[in-house]
């Protein structure tokens, strides 16, 4: 995943076949910020709420995590049965 919110791009870079970092870069320069742990390469969203939405694969849900870093946060969970 990559892509670009109000002068940052924010992305993906893993460290083995399931483990990725999210992490951001600001457009105008300066270090690369690491955000949360997760999994594989999914889709994600950041809000104008300051928070960034993705899921970390296909068996866990939807997660959140401030754009200023931290543990991301499990907001929904699959039925495992459907």
């Amino acid at each position: 995943m990559a892509g670009f919110f109000r002068g940052w791009l924010l992305a993906y870079q893993s460290s083995t076949n399931t483990i990725a970092e999210l992490k951001k870069a600001s457009l105008a320069g300066g270090p690369v910020q690491s955000l949360c742990t997760g999994y594989d390469n999914f889709p994600g969203s950041w809000s104008a709420d300051g928070n960034i939405y993705f899921s970390t694969d296909q068996q866990n849900g939807l997660v959140r995590v401030s754009s200023a870093g931290g543990n991301c946060q499990a907001l929904t969970t699959p039925d495992q049965s459907q």
